[in-house]
């Protein structure tokens, strides 16, 4: 007998590890737009899946020493919105710091740059805000390096120690495909020679 849209959603939904974020057009390939939002709506009722915005899911992890569930972070829910509408996002200020793990501070706001418009959104109070630029360098470099310009950018030239150079240099002979010399000549002169000198630390 074939498995109804509610069926399969369920069964794709519980056999993914827990903490995926599921959205409605993950599933339009099952069943048409309006069943697979009744089939999620039903999910939701029957407390199987949680809902973390509208039309966004997921089932939370629980922790048994902490004796209690834990949530999608809001960096991870904004990469799943840009995934859906297809925008190439990259964290600025604060958040690229505190992604990157310069800032210890846990913040209310993650803000973003995006080739897309712009949206906020509400989420476990904390807000996650996309800026829409006309900066095309966010679709020309890989994610991984533009969140270092992006932590480049939020330290500021005058902040640049030699602690933060080779922490940003060990991310990027870890992370970073692109060569910072040859790659990156068309970004801000100060933050190419930025990127420069960590290319000279990893040679």
């Amino acid at each position: 007998m074939q498995k109804s849209v509610h069926e399969n959603i369920k069964d794709i939904i519980l056999s993914n590890e827990k903490g995926t974020i599921f959205t409605n057009s993950d599933f339009y390939d099952i069943g048409s737009k309006s069943a697979v939002e009744q089939a999620l709506s039903r999910l939701h009722k029957e407390g199987i899946i949680y809902r973390l915005l509208e039309g966004y899911y997921t089932i939370p992890k629980y922790s048994e020493v902490l004796q209690e569930h834990s949530y999608p972070s809001p960096d991870q829910l904004a990469n799943k919105i840009s995934k859906k509408y297809a925008w190439e996002i990259s964290p600025y200020g604060e958040t690229a710091l505190n992604i990157f793990g310069f800032s210890t501070q846990v913040s209310a706001k993650y803000e973003y740059i995006s080739d897309g418009p712009y949206r906020k959104y509400e989420y476990r109070n904390q807000t996650i805000k996309f800026k829409h630029t006309n900066n095309k360098m966010i679709l020309i470099f890989s994610k991984e390096l533009s969140l270092v310009i992006q932590v480049i950018k939020a330290l500021g030239k005058e902040n640049l120690t030699d602690v933060y150079f080779e922490k940003l240099a060990v991310y990027c002979s870890k992370n970073v495909k692109e060569n910072l010399k040859k790659d990156t000549k068309y970004v801000t002169s100060w933050i190419y020679d930025v990127l420069k000198k960590i290319e000279e630390i990893n040679e």
